[in-house]
């Protein structure tokens, strides 16, 4: 029989990850909240505590807690696998993240459940290339990302923020999802970070005043898709009355615009504090003129160390589930509207589990995904159906900085001789580029 945490027990988790993630900005960063849990190392408190949860109970699974209804810890590996190979189908998306995502993107194939989840799931998969090395338009793509990079690297001077960061990814998501410039996909970028912060909340949501001209300004890009663009894709793919097409695209920009922004400059924080790994990627990345998406499909190494970034630190803190029937886990029932939780900033720094948990590791990425519980692209049928073009968008711009100069990483201080920290506040980023 599953146990459950004590009344204390249940007060100390919802302190170190209900709470600190609801505040942090369950959609779009908050960046006072960031800078205080980061101060705090959070999430190294939360890793110490459900670690000693799990000798007192020795236990894979525990129920608790969560905003006032029963919620499953899913800490067992095979638990884990058990399921994200069942969703969204036995475990369909929680409550609170429907209600915040509909806010912004109704329809959108994240929190969708059965037929409508499959005809949604087809069309990002067509539109986005799932399990393709390269995407077709990958060489479009790539000269929108250089474009970009080289005009940060020119606007930055001598010192790289998270601002250049934020700006340049605005402007690589306008190039490659509408095929805009960054002006005219502005207005879009900016409406949907409104609503978002909007959805933060969760509770008490009404129909946004941004919603109505977003869309509008959504479907205005569909009609008249810029050339080379995702957009530019989506009359061609089959598609019907439940898959909403207009609200497939939100998911993709704030998935660049934010979230590959975060884990790309993280990614590059990471290879300039680590001299070996840096020099590795460096003698991996043989530039010339005419550089194809090929070329950058084949950097594995550089691959390696953005997914090692995303698993030191996870944009997404714990996958949220929720039961849809019920089922029997060791020894339990599971209802219909348990909230189930996989903890990715407990699994991905658990030493008990690996011994490099607090460690810049890429060459664990090096021949494809570990045997671990890493989660922060998700996994089983609801894996990120962009991640192939994420880890390409990510690898391309880093390609193009460690082209372009060497860089000192100012702020935070890292170093290999010492483990890393639990939390990195991308907000107070800076390096200096080294003329």
């Amino acid at each position: 029989m599953i146990q459950t945490l004590s009344f204390f027990e249940t007060l100390v988790f919802n302190a170190l990850y209900s709470i600190p993630s609801y505040l942090s900005g369950l959609f779009t960063r908050n960046r006072f909240w960031v800078g205080v849990w980061t101060w705090l190392q959070i999430d190294r408190l939360g890793v110490r505590f459900v670690s000693r949860l799990r000798r007192r109970y020795d236990a894979g699974y525990l129920f608790t807690r969560v905003s006032g209804s029963t919620a499953l810890l899913v800490l067992d590996h095979s638990g884990i696998d058990h399921v994200l190979a069942r969703s969204p189908q036995m475990y369909g998306d929680a409550a609170s993240k429907h209600r915040g995502m509909t806010h912004f993107q109704p329809g959108a194939v994240t929190i969708s459940r059965d037929d409508e989840w499959k005809d949604r799931r087809r069309f990002n998969e067509a539109v986005l290339e799932t399990g393709h090395a390269s995407h077709k338009l990958g060489d479009e793509f790539l000269d929108v990302i250089i474009h970009s990079v080289s005009e940060m690297h020119q606007a930055a001077g001598a010192q790289l923020l998270w601002r250049d960061f934020d700006e340049c990814f605005e402007q690589i998501a306008s190039g490659i999802i509408f095929g805009v410039e960054p002006e005219v996909g502005r207005p879009l970028f900016d409406r949907l970070t409104k609503m978002m912060r909007e959805s933060n909340r969760v509770f008490g949501l009404r129909k946004s005043k941004h919603f109505d001209a977003f869309y509008t300004d959504i479907r205005s890009q569909l009609a008249s898709p810029g050339r080379g663009s995702l957009v530019s894709l989506c009359p061609h793919m089959a598609s019907t009355e439940t898959t909403h097409v207009e609200n497939q695209i939100p998911h993709w920009m704030f998935a660049i615009r934010e979230t590959l922004a975060i884990n790309t400059a993280r990614a590059l924080a990471l290879l300039i504090s680590h001299p070996r790994e840096e020099e590795r990627a460096r003698e991996e990345l043989v530039w010339r003129n005419g550089m194809t998406a090929q070329d950058i499909h084949d950097l594995k190494f550089l691959e390696a160390c953005v997914q090692e970034a995303m698993r030191l630190w996870p944009t997404t803190p714990f996958i949220a589930r929720e039961a849809v029937g019920e089922e029997v886990v060791a020894g339990s029932a599971i209802l219909p509207g348990t909230q189930v939780l996989i903890l990715n900033t407990f699994n991905h720094r658990d030493h008990e589990t690996s011994v490099t948990a607090d460690t810049f590791y890429p060459d664990q990425w090096y021949d494809g995904v570990p045997d671990l519980p890493y989660n922060h692209l998700s996994g089983g049928p609801q894996v990120c159906a962009g991640k192939d073009l994420a880890l390409f968008i990510a690898k391309a711009t880093l390609a193009v900085l460690l082209h372009k100069a060497h860089y000192t990483l100012e702020r935070p201080k890292l170093s290999p001789a010492r483990p890393l920290p639990a939390m990195l506040n991308h907000f107070r980023l800076s390096m200096r580029i080294e003329k």
